[in-house]
């Protein structure tokens, strides 16, 4: 769940920054966003995962994730690890961080279709969740959820089928920016995050035994979003009082500034901390709940710090840099090129989405790989 809720976040803010940005200019620059955004993101990025096969698990000698990521590093780094896929995996948060960006791909066209084409923004949103819930529920359909090549493959971090949280999001900020307060169609109840959870639970627990629990299932990310951003957007206008007075303490904000860099660390952290403390069942609940809370005190404290020395010797470098690093692409104005610009976007999501629907096991393949 932490991951749909960086989603929905992350779909406001962008898509706020880039109405404004339209309002402004009456347009989009959508090179310089791109070029931004992956100057934000991938020092940090690239600086974990250097760590992870440096220091983590997998630089030891024979090590197949060194091979792994010898033979793929350029999946990783280019953000198409969540469709190009290896196992084992070069590095665990990758295929989120893969995901946040191709959405960045999408932004613009959304954006542009909501703005150019005056098409309501929450109108969009809910044709595209309709279309993610549909694929969700073809590949669950087609594939089952067990075995080597499960729906799992084909649902779990592609953006298709993970983009309904992003997309609350995008409707939360044209909603908050056209609104001025009022509140609109994003109403849902604050009981649907515990039945979304329920019936996320019973799938996995029971093998999604009826159809509720598939529904449920399907559809849990989609409801899930929308509870983040209806809260947001609540905590935004002030009907949720206490709530905005907890997110805006003070305290929270070197957090905020770490968290990205905390999020991509964890691994490198978490992995030896889980080897040296040697969890074992057959312990006593006693020893487990120490082993536990020593377990939980390192690996957030020493995460934090380690994201508190990657954020001053690598990520305020780079931003302090990124207005000299970012040409002015001013050329990319034009709307020939801006339409060309989107059509090739929406062509690469559609080839991605023919490449997973036309997989064959043990075929051709370009969705699955493993070592």
């Amino acid at each position: 769940m932490g991951v749909d809720i960086f989603f929905v976040l992350s779909g406001y803010l962008i898509s706020y920054l880039l109405m404004k940005e339209w309002r402004r200019d009456g347009g989009i620059n959508t090179a310089r966003f791109l070029w931004r955004r992956w100057l934000r993101i991938t020092p940090t990025y690239a600086f974990a995962v250097a760590l992870e096969l440096i220091v983590g698990r997998g630089w030891g000698p024979g090590s197949t994730i060194r091979a792994s990521c010898s033979k793929y590093w350029w999946s990783t780094m280019l953000f198409l690890n969540n469709y190009y896929y290896h196992t084992p995996v070069v590095f665990a948060p990758a295929w989120s961080i893969a995901t946040e960006f191709q959405f960045y791909l999408i932004s613009p066209i959304i954006i542009w279709v909501t703005m150019a084409r005056k098409v309501p923004m929450y109108l969009t949103a809910f044709l595209l969740t309709g279309l993610a819930l549909f694929l969700r529920w073809y590949f669950f359909q087609k594939y089952g959820v067990t075995g080597e090549v499960s729906a799992q493959l084909f649902v779990y971090d592609k953006v298709y089928t993970r983009m309904p949280p992003y997309l609350a999001g995008m409707a939360a900020a044209h909603i908050f920016l056209e609104s001025s307060g009022s509140i609109v169609t994003l109403v849902i109840h604050a009981g649907e995050w515990g039945k979304v959870y329920l019936g996320d639970h019973y799938f996995y627990q029971d093998g999604m035994p009826d159809p509720l629990g598939k529904a449920c299932y399907i559809s849990a990310r989609a409801f899930f979003g929308l509870s983040v951003a209806y809260f947001a957007l609540m905590t935004i206008w002030g009907k949720a009082r206490l709530m905005k007075w907890f997110l805006t303490m003070p305290v929270w904000r070197p957090f905020a500034r770490l968290s990205y860099g905390a999020y991509v660390l964890q691994h490198v952290i978490i992995d030896p901390t889980v080897d040296w403390i040697n969890f074992d069942v057959s312990e006593s609940q006693g020893t487990c709940l120490w082993k536990l809370i020593v377990f939980m005190s390192i690996s957030i404290g020493m995460t934090f710090i380690l994201a508190f020395f990657a954020n001053i010797f690598v990520e305020q470098p780079i931003m302090r840099m990124r207005d000299r690093l970012t040409p002015s692409w001013e050329w990319l104005r034009h709307r020939s090129v801006g339409v060309i610009s989107q059509v090739a976007y929406a062509g690469i999501l559609v080839w991605l989405l023919y490449e997973s629907i036309t997989y064959v096991p043990g075929g051709k393949d370009y969705v699955y790989r493993q070592e």
